[in-house]
């Protein structure tokens, strides 16, 4: 796994030795512009619509497409035959990390489930 930290030189020395022939580049942003630049590889980047995200927060106008975000990720990668099986994703849990639903309090033991995923930006 590579991680583009602060200092990009490192992480595009290591990911040069791999000689990838395809970058996915699903961030679109001036960083990964540059990784995709320094490699040399074919690439193929997620259609951020920023325009259109934009006019959505600053005005309430919806322009943007009627498609899932994940419909629109996956476009990234639908000319390698991805597509979208509709059944979700899946998550497996390390055994380390399984809780005994017993430990639970009872209210808590209703047989739904909730994640709660973070991100990078509180929007």
């Amino acid at each position: 796994m590579h991680l583009l930290g602060e200092d990009l030189r490192n992480v595009l020395s290591a990911l040069k030795k791999e000689k990838f022939d395809l970058v996915v580049d699903l961030h679109n942003n001036v960083r990964t512009r540059r990784v995709k630049m320094a490699l040399g590889a074919t690439s193929k980047s997620f259609p951020k619509l920023n325009r259109e995200k934009w006019l959505l927060v600053n005005f309430k106008k919806d322009k943007l497409p009627p498609v899932h975000i994940v419909d629109r990720y996956l476009s990234t990668v639908e000319h390698l035959g991805v597509k979208n099986d509709g059944q979700g994703l899946d998550l497996f849990i390390p055994k380390e990390k399984e809780v005994d639903l017993a430990s639970l309090p009872a209210t808590h033991r209703n047989g739904y489930i909730a994640l709660c995923i973070g991100a990078g930006h509180f929007t």
